[in-house]
């Protein structure tokens, strides 16, 4: 009977892909990947087969919509809130007058301390918003060790994450 789950998700996925990547679209920023989010709405579809009541007289699709924007939704609302930056780290960038908002030509400057990888990757991300695929890409090293690097970087800068 396990395996029957298992076929029922695989075809169910496969039939809502097109509708996962649709709603994953509307998420997709510098620093949150369509793979990340299509992985998030995946979870979705594999929740709402769970908890799916096939007397109810609604499609699964209508149903699985539900769980698969709930889903991505908590995930972005997640990777947004994740880490709550220093004062500190903008303290350098702040004008003479402090009611003026960051223009996009403000950059993060990082400690001289830092190693070299970390200051490139927090660089490429925070300053240009490049996504982890595209500065693995540049760096010419792999997503994984560009995020390890990142929550190095991240975790040397005293950047509280929240839970």
């Amino acid at each position: 009977m396990a395996s029957d789950k298992n076929l029922d998700f695989e075809k169910e996925l496969k039939e809502l892909t097109p509708l996962i990547k649709k709603i994953a679209s509307n998420f997709i920023t510098p620093s949150i990947t369509a793979d990340e989010l299509f992985q998030e709405g995946a979870i979705g579809v594999y929740e709402a087969l769970k908890k799916f009541d096939s007397q109810k007289n609604t499609k699964f699709s209508t149903y699985a919509y539900f769980w698969i924007k709930k889903h991505i939704m908590k995930y972005v609302e997640k990777e947004k809130s994740k880490y709550k930056l220093n004062d500190k780290l903008f303290q350098n960038k702040i004008d003479e007058n402090p009611k003026e908002e960051f223009t996009s030509k403000s950059r993060i400057s990082f400690p001289e301390t830092m190693p070299k990888p970390e200051k490139q990757v927090l660089d490429l991300l925070l300053n240009e918003e490049k996504p982890l695929i595209e500065i693995s890409k540049i760096l010419n090293i792999s997503r994984e060790k560009v995020r390890q690097i990142k929550e190095m970087g991240l975790r040397r800068l005293k950047i509280k994450k929240t839970l």
